[in-house]
């Protein structure tokens, strides 16, 4: 990890070059091979009253993977993530899920603010965002308005009870990444 970058204003951490490089290149190889199985989510956010909807339905959908999920492996996928399990280090994974959003065109669109999972706020429950690629789409947190920018290779931690959302990106073909809730026991404690 070469920069940590933590929030003042609420704790959110960036960690820069989280995996090692030959690590972080196997772990981008699975999710970028022609074969990997993408499966079309009609909705990227469920619908429900907390959430505010993004402005164009026509771009609320995305491609996803389950990987874990109900204390138990969903994908084989999950097996060859162990370098990015072991450097988070957590007590209790909750849920991991990667994510491809494809190009948008010439606009790019925020999905809509939403928590990933409802935990109640006494839990320390965080949300990690592990992107795959670098392109113009970003992670927004809500109660900070701050955009922080999907680059290869970047860590961001933050509490699971904090409103974001993710966009879609209108330089590259897609914005891949990876989603863990899990409940912290090292490093990550903010």
């Amino acid at each position: 990890m070469s920069t940590i970058r933590t929030n003042n204003i609420m704790p959110i951490k960036i960690y820069d070059n989280f995996l090692p490089k030959e690590e972080f290149e196997n772990i981008k190889s699975i999710f970028t091979h022609w074969n990997f199985p993408w499966y079309y989510v009609e909705s990227v956010l469920a619908y429900d009253e907390d959430v505010k909807q993004i402005e164009n339905e026509k771009l609320n959908f995305q491609f996803a993977h389950l990987i874990y999920d109900e204390m138990i492996a969903q994908s084989e996928v999950f097996y060859k993530l162990k370098p990015l399990f072991e450097a988070i280090d957590p007590f209790h994974l909750i849920k991991v899920k990667a994510n491809l959003n494809p190009n948008s065109g010439n606009i790019q669109y925020e999905h809509g603010m939403h928590k990933d999972i409802k935990a109640q706020k006494n839990l320390n429950l965080k949300t990690a965002v592990y992107y795959l690629n670098t392109n113009n789409g970003y992670t927004k947190i809500d109660s900070t308005n701050e955009k922080i920018e999907s680059v290869e290779n970047r860590l961001v931690v933050f509490d699971s009870n904090e409103l974001h959302t993710g966009s879609t990106t209108t330089d590259q073909k897609n914005r891949i990444l990876i989603n863990i809730n899990f409940i912290p026991k090292s490093i990550f404690d903010v």
